[in-house]
């Protein structure tokens, strides 16, 4: 009976193994004999800003959650002391609650520890205590669980890889060229910045590329501050950036180059060795506009501006 329910789950992981992990949190949780599901995966951000990615869903409830919390102590404590499969205990409760995790302390819970690719995750699963599973059929289930998470974590990996700059961490020309083809065609407005870092070419020469890369990183930075759901930033070549400001506001548009420029300031005071110059060019258009000629226009502007930068 437990082969035929694991193929039948493994056939289902299958069909699906092209689809996020939070889509299939439901089939997982159903067949799992659970009430909800948890995973808890390293995320991103660094020293005090890391953080964890959250997903969970209630069959009960028909309810998904996704959100980030900050990394914990408990967090890393628990890869050391902790088995594949163990009981929640008093000060994982804690940790739980205290980032707003609504763990039902009433039900059986037990939580599997361990790394995919190069993510470290808790698995949880909460039961009724009517519900009796044994710990092989939980860890038969779970290694088919843990195999589709290492699957979706390098396909992941390879999509974000395809779709950014390694060295700057923005999107690469062929994330804009394919949204520059789709959804841009139909944004009713857009703000889009063009920046241009001035002397790249000659600090690369005198100075060496490392001081060239130093800028690169800085004036990316300036643009990844800004960016949201619906502010895209791009390098766009060697000494070229694009920011598209989707569907808000010309006075939006005028606050996010005020901040990037507020950003390269900040950045120069930190590092006066290797000073970030930049020239930029803006362009806002809404209602009836062409997307390509307004980014032309901004590319023209910022031009104009280094024209009357290196006259100075």
């Amino acid at each position: 009976m437990l082969y035929q329910k694991l193929s039948e789950f493994q056939t289902e992981i299958i069909k699906n193994m092209n689809v996020s992990l939070y889509a299939n949190l439901e089939l997982i949780t159903s067949f799992l004999h659970a009430d909800k599901t948890y995973l808890i995966m390293e995320g991103g951000g660094e020293g005090p800003k890391r953080y964890l990615d959250l997903l969970s869903y209630s069959l009960k409830e028909k309810k998904q959650i996704s959100k980030k919390i900050l990394n914990h102590s408990y967090f890393e404590a628990i890869f050391r002391e902790k088995t594949k499969r163990s009981r929640l205990d008093d000060e994982m409760k804690r940790f739980f609650i205290a980032n707003g995790i609504d763990i039902d302390v009433s039900k059986k819970c037990y939580l599997f520890v361990d790394f995919a690719i190069e993510k470290r995750y808790i698995f949880l699963i909460e039961r009724s205590q009517d519900i009796t599973v044994s710990e092989e059929e939980d860890l038969a289930y779970y290694q088919i669980i843990h195999l589709f998470l290492e699957n979706n974590i390098l396909r992941e990996k390879m999509l974000w890889e395809s779709e950014h700059d390694q060295l700057t961490m923005l999107y690469n020309q062929g994330k804009y060229l394919n949204r520059k083809e789709s959804e841009y065609l139909n944004l009713q407005s857009v703000g889009v910045i063009f920046f241009d870092i001035n002397n790249l070419k000659v600090i690369n020469d005198c100075q060496g590329h490392n001081n060239g890369d130093i800028l690169i990183r800085m004036m990316s930075e300036c643009i990844l501050r800004q960016t949201s759901d619906s502010v895209h930033g791009y390098r766009i070549g060697g000494d070229e950036f694009l920011l598209v400001d989707c569907n808000d506001s010309k006075e939006h548009l005028d606050d996010l180059e005020g901040k990037c420029l507020e950003v390269v300031e900040e950045m120069n005071q930190k590092n006066p060795e290797v000073k970030l110059s930049v020239a930029l060019g803006k362009v806002y258009a809404k209602d009836t506009f062409d997307f390509e000629k307004v980014v032309a226009l901004a590319d023209e502007r910022m031009y104009e501006t280094k024209r009357k930068m290196k006259m100075k």
